[in-house]
């Protein structure tokens, strides 16, 4: 029998709308059946087991960012504005899914398994792409002859890292709500993290 693929993306937009409220690891099949106005029977029709659901579930929103950096990596581009372009890229779909990515990290950190396999593969996948536009802009005379990975790790911890640490340390902080406040909107502000970007690369130019 065919599946029905309109019950299939309902779970899967449905689960998604879970995921950003509170996780994976608050995701049970009977929560998500319900929410969903369908029986469990139904979602292990369509996926088998909640490990495989969110398996997909992640891949379907990683998918566009991956696909978008490599798109870059293989444009034209010259190579520090193209090394610029993709970790803007990058720096948007944080900007975007901050709290999904910071659920994402509790999830591996609790033990859930699809969010600690997701989060194993990744350094793989979009930041091999990011190392790779490093070594071209080195290769190029743009930047410094430094350990590539190392660049990597400073112009993430300068950009990304901040937007998805405010959200792991909101409401677990004992600093005034309004100083608090203002923090987040600083790191939280995509246009603050690509000045942060254009900073960082400057220091690393030759």
């Amino acid at each position: 029998m065919k599946k029905d693929i309109h019950t299939h993306e309902h779970l899967l937009n449905v689960g998604f709308e879970m995921f950003l409220e509170e996780g994976s690891r608050n995701i049970t099949v009977r929560k998500l059946a319900q929410r969903a106005n369908v029986n469990s029977g139904v979602f292990s029709y369509h996926f088998g087991s909640r490990e495989n659901f969110l398996t997909e579930l992640l891949e379907r929103w990683y998918a566009p960012l991956f696909d978008s950096v490599q798109m870059t990596m293989g444009s034209n581009l010259p190579p520090l504005e193209g090394l610029r372009a993709i970790i803007c890229e990058v720096l948007d779909y944080v900007a975007k899914y901050g709290k999904l990515i910071a659920h994402l990290f509790l999830d591996a950190k609790s033990g859930e398994q699809a969010a600690r396999k997701f989060a194993n593969n990744v350094p793989l996948r979009h930041p091999r792409v990011i190392l790779q536009a490093i070594q071209r802009a080195q290769d190029a005379g743009c930047i410094i002859q430094e350990d590539p990975k190392r660049l990597l790790l400073y112009l993430v911890s300068v950009t990304e890292a901040p937007m998805i640490m405010q959200h792991m340390i909101h409401g677990a902080t004992d600093l005034p709500p309004a100083m608090m406040n203002d923090i987040r909107i600083i790191l939280d502000d995509p246009n603050s993290a690509i000045q942060r970007l254009d900073w960082a690369l400057k220091g690393i130019m030759r």
